[in-house]
């Protein structure tokens, strides 16, 4: 029981003139939330202020409320993705480069599942065009990728319908086994392996 006769754990202030970090403490603890319940409805004031040890009014000295939470949590993971995604060699081969993007994509699925859930269901008007720019940063390396491979322009239906197509598939993959863990599924590399082919990439 602490001094004020909560159960809550009282935060230590910050140091003088490091306030912003109480901020990045908020958006850390929305982002566990929805990393592990994959679900941006449960972040709320109270489960974050919970988790910190603070009292509900101090969030609002950094935020408006928790849609603006939600928002910069996503955005900020839409980035994290697209260094994942991106990460290979820009030098190597297209087709390294598309199947690098292909493994990468589906690893960062598995290894964050609550958020990749979230990046693939959020419909939130107030952050569509910051997280949706977000969102094609590594799409477009990919389309590079595949045009190069089919030897097509960048800008050429075919590229995108490639590409788009091969996403598709990407997202089946590192989505359905999580989704239904009982059903026989062969290993994710077979699975790229597969996509790639039938994509007309590999």
């Amino acid at each position: 029981m602490t001094a004020d006769g909560s159960g809550t754990p009282r935060r230590r202030r910050n140091p003088r003139g490091r306030g912003g970090q109480l901020a990045e403490d908020i958006l850390d603890a929305g982002r566990q939330i929805i990393e592990e319940t994959g679900d941006e409805a449960r972040v709320t004031l109270s489960e974050i202020a919970r988790r910190l040890g603070i009292a509900v009014p101090s969030i609002y000295d950094h935020f408006p409320g928790v849609g603006e939470i939600c928002r910069q949590v996503v955005v900020r993971a839409w980035a994290e993705h697209d260094r994942a995604v991106t990460a290979g060699d820009p030098g190597a081969p297209p087709r390294e480069q598309i199947r690098d993007f292909a493994h990468a994509y589906v690893a960062f699925a598995r290894e964050r599942w609550g958020l990749y859930r979230v990046l693939h269901s959020r419909s939130s008007p107030s952050a569509i065009v910051e997280v949706g720019e977000a969102a094609l940063a590594g799409f477009s390396r990919l389309v590079d990728a595949v045009a190069l491979v089919l030897a097509v322009d960048a800008r050429s239906a075919q590229a995108w319908d490639a590409a788009v197509g091969l996403w598709i598939q990407l997202h089946g993959i590192a989505s359905l086994p999580p989704v239904h863990p009982r059903f026989p599924w062969p290993d994710d590399d077979r699975l790229i392996e597969a996509a790639l082919r039938r994509s007309c990439v590999d």
